[in-house]
């Protein structure tokens, strides 16, 4: 495990220039059309076109494998 490249990483946030968000975790993938984006402590925190209310994603679970 310690030999990963990170180019290789199963999970990822990724934004792109008209606010597309891409989230990959270690078993989903989802995009969303955002429409705001902070940071809440060690959470990214976002609200999206179709999703209601905000939505807050721990970073830190990012970094986890599922169980």
């Amino acid at each position: 495990m310690g030999d990963r490249n990170p180019g290789d990483a199963a999970h990822f946030l990724e934004i792109d220039e008209t606010g597309e968000a891409r989230l990959k975790s270690w078993t989903d993938e989802y995009v969303f059309d955002l429409e705001a984006l902070w940071t809440d402590g060690d959470a990214v925190a976002f609200r999206a076109a179709g999703v209601d209310g905000a939505k807050r994603l721990d970073a830190r679970k990012l970094t986890e494998r599922p169980e």
